[in-house]
């Protein structure tokens, strides 16, 4: 029952951070509201401490390289990169699209 209770907490505690991570994303209305790409973050540090390993039908590590190449790629793009990429995701969302961030 402790493995169980483990798994079940763990998926709770994903899902919390899921919908703070899209909540960052979907309310954002400029580039500072997205507090860099700690939506992104917060998600990769989540994963790296569940003790299950699917979320979602996705193999957690899987959605951890996912989410660490995001890092890496957004670290690449420099500065400038970073704001364009940041604005874009507010303008797709200020558009009505919905942004979705792996969770």
């Amino acid at each position: 029952m402790g493995k169980l209770t483990t798994y079940s907490n763990d998926m709770v505690d994903t899902r919390l951070v899921t919908g703070e991570s899209m909540d960052l994303v979907n309310k954002a209305e400029d580039i500072e509201a997205l507090n860099d790409i700690s939506f992104v973050t917060m998600l990769l540090g989540r994963f790296h401490k569940v003790s299950h390993q699917t979320h979602s039908g996705i193999w957690v590590t899987e959605k951890i390289t996912t989410l660490q190449g995001l890092v890496t790629g957004c670290n690449d793009l420099g500065e400038a990169g970073q704001k364009a990429v940041l604005a874009r995701i507010v303008e797709k969302r200020s558009d009505g699209g919905a942004v979705r961030v792996l969770g």
